[in-house]
């Protein structure tokens, strides 16, 4: 069963390590951004040699992601093109001005005591990239950056070998690992791996019951970074709820 959502805290206290995926954690997926990518991909394809028009590589790059969940994946397949080579060039043709930054992560992760890293399927230098974009790169050393072509290009969403790579890199036993993603499919395996689950929803509806494999949804990554800081919306309510309750009292008193 999915813990009660105002347990988070508590939770998070219980553990060493968090784990957070990049695109879509630290800032939210639109059309427009997924429309560059699609593109993005494309002109990798055809940097790398595959004889396609961009229009027809940029559908490709869409079935590839509907099917595999992974846009470079049927380039592979049918063209042959090497992965490491287009996931190298991919992430070139990525446009971050397109992202919009949370204006809040710098704040927040100044204040996070936890230890912390990244696992996802982008690359190193996309990483790096973004993570400078949000000013909070300092916060991440070199080793605490586990991309792709880090994990033998093994992705999340087809077994625990990523995150078992990473639990043994950190050192600590699964139950201390909290991962936080975007992906629901993603979280089934770091589930498995015996990590605590945290679903970033981007204000869209989810139905825990449903997820079995998700501890946790929560809006954005600054709520979970102030759930894991003492800086929980509960807590920071309190003054407003002191007033509330003043208030209550004086009306009270006023009718009696």
């Amino acid at each position: 069963m999915p813990f009660i959502k105002n347990d988070l805290p508590v939770a998070l206290s219980k553990r060493k390590y968090l784990l957070f995926d990049l695109d879509g954690v630290f800032y939210r997926i639109t059309q427009e951004i997924l429309d560059n990518y699609a593109i993005a991909v494309a002109r990798a394809a055809i940097d790398c040699g595959c004889s396609l028009t961009q229009e027809r590589a940029v559908e490709l790059a869409w079935d590839s992601w509907n099917t595999h969940r992974y846009s470079l994946q049927m380039f592979v397949d049918r063209f042959g093109v090497n992965l490491e080579d287009m996931h190298n060039r991919y992430h070139a043709h990525c446009d971050t001005n397109l992202i919009r930054k949370d204006k809040r992560l710098p704040s927040r992760f100044n204040k996070l005591k936890m230890e912390h890293g990244i696992l996802t399927h982008g690359g190193r230098d996309w990483t790096r990239r973004l993570l400078e974009y949000f000013g909070v790169s300092h916060h991440f050393l070199d080793e605490d950056i586990n991309a792709l072509e880090d994990v033998g290009y093994q992705r999340k969403t087809e077994s625990t070998a990523p995150f078992v790579q990473v639990m043994k890199k950190v050192g600590y036993c699964p139950k201390k690992f909290v991962m936080v993603d975007d992906s629901k499919e993603n979280l089934k395996f770091a589930k498995k791996a015996g990590m605590m689950t945290v679903f970033i929803t981007q204000g869209k509806y989810i139905n825990l019951r449903k997820l079995p494999h998700v501890d946790y949804a929560v809006r954005d990554l600054s709520k979970v970074l102030e759930a894991a800081t003492g800086m929980h919306p509960h807590i920071m309510a309190r003054p407003r709820l002191r007033m509330l309750q003043a208030r209550r009292h004086i009306l009270s008193a006023a009718w009696r």
